[in-house]
């Protein structure tokens, strides 16, 4: 039986790649085709530099977003939103790690619609940041993150602007934020059980303390409801939890409004001032719950670098095999 096959899509030993790089822009512009309703109305050319833009003036700096390169691991509800939200504030190109296919359950809190049910999330991910600006270069890897490599992490690692973790693997968690430390600056949102609230972890090389560094800090026996493991499978995978997809994008929004905010460090714009390597740890309260008192709160932590801290007390060639928490305290 005859099948076809996307002639962007390579594949690899270590899974399936989804490419998609259009040409740049023009000096011309691009051409904007008429309204749906309406009569004919003749295109105009659009010049990029500043109608696509003109609405973040003096918010970014434009150039900042489109030479950065972001790094992406994991494509689902947090993950998904967040590249959505950082390909229109203008990002250049972006990779994006997940080996998982876009189920029906998926569709109440992603990015994602009904079209895209059984489509490898990588692949329908980037028909739909397409769908928003053509120019975007992407790249989606179609693998599972736990069983790359070290070294394969830090060579895309390498490339980056800014990681951003999103995967809902606790150990590829910790071994990636390890990685990262020490080479570009890392964004690790996370949800808790139920969508009560969540929190964005902020990581910059040699400025703010890692986080392995965080989690042995904050955590307490009075701590939020991260979520249950999945069914005793012993992979580490946190079971899905059921959550409003408002509550999700409540996380979503800060992580990408700080990833944009670590792009534009420098500038002198307002949007940099959220960057304070001290106080590294966003909570986000979507019910009165833990430490939250009202609906909707949000409260910074201020975070120390331990002397002890196995990551970064010291800088190894490869923080290898960072793959469990560390103790509570």
């Amino acid at each position: 039986m005859a099948t076809s096959r996307n002639p962007n899509d390579t594949t690899t030993g270590q899974g399936t790649r989804s490419m998609s790089r259009t040409p740049e822009r023009s000096g011309a512009g691009v051409p904007v085709p008429p309204p749906a309703t309406g009569g004919a109305v003749p295109a105009r050319l659009v010049e990029p530099g500043r109608d696509y833009h003109a609405r973040h003036e003096n918010l970014l700096v434009p150039n900042r977003m489109e030479s950065a390169h972001v790094l992406l691991l994991g494509d689902g509800s947090l993950g998904s939103l967040i590249a959505s939200f950082l390909v229109r504030a203008g990002i250049g190109s972006l990779t994006h790690y997940d080996n998982e296919l876009v189920e029906e359950t998926n569709i109440c809190r992603t990015a994602y619609g009904e079209r895209d049910i059984g489509r490898p999330k990588t692949e329908a991910l980037n028909d739909i940041l397409r769908a928003i600006r053509r120019d975007v270069v992407l790249e989606g890897r179609q693998e599972d993150i736990h069983a790359t490599s070290d070294e394969a992490l830090v060579a895309e690692i390498a490339k980056a602007s800014v990681s951003i973790i999103a995967t809902d693997h606790p150990p590829t968690q910790a071994r990636t934020a390890a990685l990262s430390y020490f080479r570009v600056p890392a964004i690790i949102p996370g949800v808790y059980a139920k969508g009560t609230g969540g929190e964005v972890v902020l990581t910059i090389p040699d400025e703010s303390a890692c986080w392995h560094c965080v989690f042995a800090g904050i955590r307490t026996e009075e701590q939020p409801d991260r979520g249950t493991e999945d069914y005793g499978l012993a992979t580490g995978q946190l079971k899905a939890e059921p959550a409003l997809g408002t509550d999700i994008a409540n996380v979503a929004v800060a992580a990408a409004k700080l990833a944009i905010a670590v792009l534009n460090r420098g500038t002198g714009l307002e949007i940099e001032k959220m960057v304070q390597p001290e106080r590294n740890v966003l909570f986000l309260g979507n019910s009165i719950d833990w430490a939250f008192r009202d609906y909707n709160e949000a409260f910074w932590a201020r975070t120390i670098r331990r002397p002890d801290c196995p990551v970064c007390s010291k800088r190894p060639a490869l923080h290898a095999r960072a793959t469990t928490r560390p103790a509570l305290t």
